[in-house]
């Protein structure tokens, strides 16, 4: 049963439970939390259409029922009225739009895998505004703060946040921009959140350009090579989540310092530390933590922000004022030379600190300089070359021309290694050669350098039994492989055998099935191999290439049957 009673100056319906009378508190035409709900929903349905976000749609309606669901009884509970739970709806949305499952797939509508973990960090994110309060509102941001517990507890084999690089630019990556920067900037302005975005925004871009600097790489599984210096920079700075992140979490209304002072110094707090995390990371998975790590460590420390910072809206509650006031506090005679030597220091201090954070995570030295014996009149015809079509979502912009670069590159590889061995000189290997390869065929001449590495003739991959040090190496689940050769396909040429190439295909290599796998650019190739006796015998292996430089090296040889899925 319904009736109209009257809640404070509201009069609408109420419904009747369990003896007692609900007043129904429905959405209003002019709440905010309508448009910025209408912003997630565009993401989450371009994210579906052309995107390609591996996330169900059944996934993103677990998160709202369980966030919803929960603050309806929650709300009831505390306040004794049914209210449409519109900041719970966009709590849902937030996780879903972040949260990822390893092993969904885009197109799969309706899976409902990792469900458990979208239900938990949807509750935990509701429950949070209940119990993390002071002064009357919540002090961390809810879905914000669940995130950042979910990947920290489940890790990376069972949630992951979704990837900073959404794909290569499209008419749907555009559009999605779009909609993201054009209703973010709408809501900044509709209340006025710009001294928040602002701060943050600049000392975020120059404190990451810093870290960019310094050398800094990170490791993702979008890319072949690591993502370093002003490319990580660009990623890190113009992703698509990080523009979410800006817009529509750091300056949640609730959760954000009040105040000119106060959300200055707050958004200029999140930048900061956001970029000092990131800059200890090495993972993409550990950077998007990192990031939004850094909200949850502010937010924590909001209430001494607000207890320092100006009365909101008072007279000195400006940056100026505020300036001013601490330039006298550290030399009243001489304000303006203290200010700006107090702003030389941070300057410095915090360079030097985002440095020293990043320290370890350049990327090393992956070559030497040594000069490349021109082999091509030794090489003659090369192989017919196929480009599969998945190169190109790693790597923007890959071609056939480019794939039988790579083909011509490993085909003079391997007749350098060959003539080097041949010829009893170590020199040139370092020219063709690098990773696990190079140290296998290095070991041709000095068996010791390989420790206790099983020699290359006693494996179907010349670095089975060792840290291959190629993507994915070192990653959850990349436990070493070895199977027993398969007869149809031969065993992997090895060092000093004379390689000759058969039809070959390049495509992206994983060595494990872990959701963080990291991609190599690979061959797969048939050919025969000549050993000294003149010999023949086929084969069909897998040649890993890097490229450390101009030229694509050979990393390893792996036999097919040792790869996920082989």
């Amino acid at each position: 049963m319904t009736a109209q009673v009257g809640v404070g100056d509201h009069l609408g319906p109420s419904v009747g439970l369990l003896g007692r009378t609900y007043p129904v508190l429905l959405p209003r035409r002019g709440d905010p939390r309508l448009v910025v709900a209408a912003i997630i929903i565009s993401v989450q349905v371009l994210g579906q259409t052309v995107l390609g976000f591996n996330l169900s749609i059944a996934q993103i309606l677990i998160s709202l029922g369980v966030a919803g669901g929960l603050d309806l009884v929650l709300t009831a509970w505390e306040r004794g009225v049914i209210a449409w739970p519109a900041s719970a709806l966009l709590t849902g949305n937030g996780v879903a739009l972040i949260m990822r499952v390893p092993g969904t797939e885009h197109g799969d509508w309706w899976s409902t895998r990792g469900w458990p973990i979208f239900a938990a960090t949807a509750a935990v994110a509701v429950l949070s505004k209940y119990v993390t309060r002071i002064g009357g509102r919540p002090l961390l941001n809810p879905s914000n703060a669940a995130l950042v517990v979910a990947f920290l507890v489940f890790g990376s084999g069972l949630a992951d946040p979704q990837d900073l690089w959404w794909g290569p630019w499209s008419p749907g990556l555009a559009l999605t921009y779009a909609v993201i920067v054009i209703g973010g900037l709408t809501m900044t302005r509709r209340l006025r959140l710009h001294r928040i975005v602002w701060p943050f925004l600049i000392t975020y871009g120059a404190a990451t350009a810093v870290v960019a600097l310094s050398g800094h790489s990170m490791t993702a599984r979008w890319h072949v090579g690591p993502v370093t210096g002003w490319a990580w920079w660009w990623v890190v700075v113009a992703s698509p989540e990080l523009l979410i992140f800006l817009f529509f979490m750091i300056t949640d209304p609730p959760t954000a310092a009040k105040g000119r002072v106060g959300g200055a110094v707050y958004g200029v707090a999140v930048a900061l530390t956001a970029a000092a995390l990131m800059a200890a990371q090495g993972t993409e998975f550990a950077t998007k933590v990192a990031l939004l790590g850094a909200l949850t460590l502010v937010c924590a420390s909001r209430p001494l922000i607000e207890r320092f910072a100006p009365e909101p809206g008072a007279g000195d509650d400006t940056l100026r004022s505020a300036a001013r006031h601490i330039a006298r506090r550290v030399s009243p005679a001489h304000p303006r030379p203290a200010f700006a030597g107090l702003a030389a220091v941070a300057l410095v201090s915090g360079a030097t600190l985002l440095v020293g954070a990043g320290t370890g995570q350049g990327q090393s030295p992956t070559g030497v300089d040594v000069e490349r014996p021109d082999v091509a009149a030794l090489i003659g015809d090369l192989p017919e070359v196929s480009l599969d079509p998945a190169v190109a979502d790693v790597i923007p912009g890959f071609d056939q021309a480019r794939a039988e670069t790579v083909v011509a590159d490993l085909a003079a590889d391997l007749m350098i290694e060959a003539e080097s061995i041949d010829a009893g000189e170590a020199a040139a290997l370092p020219s063709a050669l690098t990773g696990p390869r190079l140290a296998a065929a290095t070991a041709v001449f000095d068996p010791s350098s390989l420790g206790d590495v099983a020699p290359p003739n006693a494996s179907p991959s010349t670095s089975e039994q060792a840290d291959t040090g190629l993507p994915g190496a070192g990653q959850p689940g990349a436990e070493p492989v070895a199977p027993e050769a398969d007869p149809d396909q031969g065993v992997p040429p090895t060092p000093g055998q004379r390689v000759t190439l058969g039809e070959a295909e390049v495509t992206i290599v994983r060595t494990s099935d872990s959701p963080q796998a990291l991609p190599s650019l690979g061959v797969i190739a048939g050919g025969t191999v000549d050993d000294a006796a003149g010999g023949g015998a086929a084969f069909t292996s897998v040649f890993v290439l890097a490229a450390p430089g101009d030229d694509w090296l050979l990393a390893d040889v792996l036999d097919p049957d040792a790869l996920p899925g082989g």
